[in-house]
């Protein structure tokens, strides 16, 4: 989900940025960062989990 939210918030950061609209745009951009963020941090969990589960098998 997170990564379908991150193409979406920077395609929409892009249109704002075309269209001038400067502080939508940086409102826009910081909601991309902290979903970048946010799936990185999901991803790292993730990663733990599987390989604790790939262990217990």
């Amino acid at each position: 989900m997170n990564h379908y939210q991150i193409a979406v918030y920077g395609a929409l950061r892009s249109y704002a940025q075309l269209l001038e609209l400067t502080g939508e745009a940086e409102t826009l951009d910081r909601n991309l960062h902290e979903k970048a963020r946010s799936d990185g941090e999901l991803s790292c969990l993730s990663e733990g989990v599987n390989h604790e589960a790939f262990e217990l098998g």
